[in-house]
Protein backbone atom coordinates (compact mmCIF):
# COMPACT_ATOMS: atom_id res chain seq x y z
CA UNK A 1 0.00 0.00 0.00
CA UNK A 2 0.97 3.46 -1.28
CA UNK A 3 0.79 6.85 0.93
CA UNK A 4 -1.09 9.27 -0.01
CA UNK A 5 1.44 11.43 -0.55
CA UNK A 6 3.30 9.34 -3.44
CA UNK A 7 -0.34 9.10 -4.65
CA UNK A 8 -0.54 12.49 -5.25
CA UNK A 9 2.96 13.13 -6.68
CA UNK A 10 2.51 10.55 -9.15
CA UNK A 11 -1.01 11.71 -9.77
CA UNK A 12 0.61 15.72 -10.51
CA UNK A 13 3.28 14.24 -12.52
CA UNK A 14 0.63 12.54 -14.74
CA UNK A 15 -1.42 16.15 -14.84
CA UNK A 16 1.47 17.67 -15.65
CA UNK A 17 2.07 15.29 -18.94
CA UNK A 18 4.30 12.19 -18.27
CA UNK A 19 3.17 9.46 -19.25
CA UNK A 20 2.30 6.46 -16.85
CA UNK A 21 5.24 4.30 -17.75
CA UNK A 22 7.82 7.43 -16.78
CA UNK A 23 6.15 8.21 -13.96
CA UNK A 24 6.08 4.79 -12.77
CA UNK A 25 10.07 4.96 -13.45
CA UNK A 26 10.29 8.18 -11.61
CA UNK A 27 8.64 6.86 -8.50
CA UNK A 28 9.94 3.31 -8.54
CA UNK A 29 6.28 2.01 -8.92
CA UNK A 30 4.85 -0.55 -11.24
CA UNK A 31 3.11 1.04 -14.58
CA UNK A 32 -0.11 -1.04 -13.57
CA UNK A 33 -0.21 0.69 -10.35
CA UNK A 34 -0.55 4.07 -12.11
CA UNK A 35 -3.01 2.91 -14.42
CA UNK A 36 -4.83 2.06 -11.93
CA UNK A 37 -5.01 4.60 -9.88
CA UNK A 38 -5.52 6.97 -13.10
CA UNK A 39 -8.33 4.73 -13.90
CA UNK A 40 -9.75 5.44 -10.56
CA UNK A 41 -9.10 8.83 -10.26
CA UNK A 42 -10.99 9.20 -13.96
CA UNK A 43 -13.89 7.21 -12.81
CA UNK A 44 -14.41 8.21 -8.99
CA UNK A 45 -12.59 11.26 -8.75
CA UNK A 46 -10.76 10.01 -5.98
CA UNK A 47 -7.42 8.35 -5.54
CA UNK A 48 -8.70 6.17 -2.42
CA UNK A 49 -9.07 2.86 -2.69
CA UNK A 50 -13.04 2.22 -1.88
CA UNK A 51 -13.93 -0.76 0.41
CA UNK A 52 -15.12 -2.62 -2.84
CA UNK A 53 -11.73 -2.86 -4.28
CA UNK A 54 -10.35 -4.21 -1.48
CA UNK A 55 -9.78 -8.08 -2.06
CA UNK A 56 -10.48 -11.02 0.04
CA UNK A 57 -12.71 -13.76 0.35
CA UNK A 58 -15.91 -13.39 -1.72
CA UNK A 59 -17.49 -16.75 -0.67
CA UNK A 60 -17.14 -18.24 3.04
CA UNK A 61 -19.55 -21.48 4.37
CA UNK A 62 -22.18 -20.60 6.50
CA UNK A 63 -22.39 -23.39 9.42
CA UNK A 64 -25.43 -25.11 7.79
CA UNK A 65 -23.93 -24.97 4.73
CA UNK A 66 -20.80 -26.50 6.15
CA UNK A 67 -23.16 -29.43 8.18
CA UNK A 68 -24.40 -30.26 4.43
CA UNK A 69 -20.93 -30.71 3.06
CA UNK A 70 -19.82 -32.73 6.05
CA UNK A 71 -23.15 -35.11 5.52
CA UNK A 72 -22.49 -34.88 1.81
CA UNK A 73 -18.77 -36.19 2.26
CA UNK A 74 -19.87 -38.97 4.80
CA UNK A 75 -22.36 -39.77 2.15
CA UNK A 76 -20.43 -40.20 -1.03
CA UNK A 77 -16.85 -39.80 0.04
CA UNK A 78 -15.24 -40.32 -3.32
CA UNK A 79 -16.47 -37.20 -4.53
CA UNK A 80 -13.71 -34.26 -5.45
CA UNK A 81 -14.52 -30.41 -4.17
CA UNK A 82 -15.92 -29.36 -7.99
CA UNK A 83 -18.39 -31.90 -7.38
CA UNK A 84 -19.40 -31.33 -4.07
CA UNK A 85 -19.79 -27.43 -4.60
CA UNK A 86 -21.99 -28.52 -7.91
CA UNK A 87 -24.33 -30.71 -5.55
CA UNK A 88 -24.46 -27.89 -2.88
CA UNK A 89 -25.18 -25.31 -5.42
CA UNK A 90 -23.14 -22.70 -3.63
CA UNK A 91 -21.08 -20.26 -5.75
CA UNK A 92 -17.68 -21.00 -4.30
CA UNK A 93 -14.11 -22.11 -5.87
CA UNK A 94 -13.13 -25.69 -5.42
CA UNK A 95 -10.82 -24.24 -3.07
CA UNK A 96 -12.97 -22.98 -0.75
CA UNK A 97 -14.56 -25.88 -0.64
CA UNK A 98 -11.44 -27.91 -0.35
CA UNK A 99 -10.70 -25.06 2.97
CA UNK A 100 -14.27 -25.72 4.34
CA UNK A 101 -13.56 -29.44 4.16
CA UNK A 102 -10.02 -28.96 6.25
CA UNK A 103 -12.11 -27.05 8.96
CA UNK A 104 -14.42 -29.53 9.29
CA UNK A 105 -11.87 -31.94 9.92
CA UNK A 106 -11.89 -34.10 6.60
CA UNK A 107 -8.42 -35.16 4.97
CA UNK A 108 -7.68 -35.99 1.20
CA UNK A 109 -7.04 -39.90 1.50
CA UNK A 110 -7.17 -42.02 -1.81
CA UNK A 111 -9.35 -44.97 -1.20
CA UNK A 112 -11.38 -47.58 -3.79
CA UNK A 113 -14.47 -44.58 -4.05
CA UNK A 114 -11.87 -42.46 -6.04
CA UNK A 115 -11.01 -44.48 -8.72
Amino acid sequence: MYSMDLKVRIFEACQAGESHCQAARRFSVSQGFVSKMMKRFRETGSLVVLEKEKRGPKFRFTRKQEEKLGKLVSENPGMNASQLRDKLRVEASPLTVWRALRRLGFTVKKNGYAR
